[in-house]
């Protein structure tokens, strides 16, 4: 019998063996500075910032504006009042406006892969070949990407909107981005593949796929409600629930059960 790991702000029911990668899920997720809840800032807060604080500050601002609104529905003007900043500072700090787009698709990607690499990092290699070992590390692996998408739901509303937009000029470097986050989950998987602890049958490439959609369905569109069809996807014992259900899908189409 495998036990959960579920991680919200981060709370869990494991067993000993596991306190090492929980660990390692709130220390990455605490170090990034975007995993915080999203608010607005006032604007005295960001008129003395550092530079630094200030590019932070901006790209935090922007991917929430251009997740709400698309790339062509935000304006300088947006910005400079979400951070607090005139237009000239904010050119200053990050360029043109599709020089900041840019940016914010960077940092999202850097960002998941610094967080997940880490997680994949600190698990080791040597759990593929340990089936109970490498079934934990599943589980806690997925928890920390729920854990991840639910501190920014912003990420999830602009990776959707790219999705349906037409191909553009960023297209072939977001791709890039992509593709190294997805390599280094499919080598993780992979190795445990040749080494019999994962079903030699699954293709892998279609399960990272409808697993990275399923994490963007539910939270753009919301949990499931039978009374009210959309809930709150960011509500502790729902998230919970999608959690359960992603580490029970994973097992069984890795087969991890038994």
């Amino acid at each position: 019998m495998h036990t959960r790991t579920v991680v919200n702000d981060v709370k869990s029911d494991v067993d000993p063996a596991m306190p090492k990668q929980l660990l390692s899920i709130n220390r990455l997720i605490d170090s990034d500075p975007y995993s915080k809840p999203e608010s607005t800032v006032p604007a005295s807060a960001t008129k003395s910032a550092p530079p630094h604080e200030s590019v932070e500050r901006i790209i935090d601002a922007a991917t929430q504006l251009f997740a709400e609104h698309g790339f062509h529905g935000v304006s300088t003007r947006q910005l400079s009042a979400a951070t607090g900043l005139n237009v000239a500072t904010i050119h200053h700090h990050v360029g043109s406006k599709r020089a900041l787009y840019l940016r914010v698709i960077e940092a999202l990607f850097e960002r998941e892969e610094r967080i997940i690499g880490g997680l994949i990092d600190d698990i080791g290699t040597d759990v593929a070949v340990d089936a109970k070992r490498f079934h934990e590390a599943v589980y806690g692996i997925i928890a920390g990407i729920v854990a991840l998408a639910r501190t920014h739901p912003a990420r999830q509303r602009l990776y959707a909107r790219r999705w349906l937009e037409a191909d553009d000029e960023l297209r072939e470097r977001e791709a890039e981005l992509t593709l190294r986050i997805y390599r280094r989950i499919a080598a993780f998987l992979s190795e445990a593949q040749r080494a019999g602890t994962v079903r030699a049958d699954v293709d892998l490439d279609n399960f990272l796929r409808s697993f990275d959609w399923m994490i963007m369905g539910y939270f753009t569109s919301g949990a499931f409600d039978w009374d009210t069809l959309r809930a709150d996807p960011l509500d502790e014992a729902r998230v919970e629930q999608f959690t359960a259900f992603l580490q029970d899908y994973a097992a069984r189409m890795l087969g991890l059960e038994g």
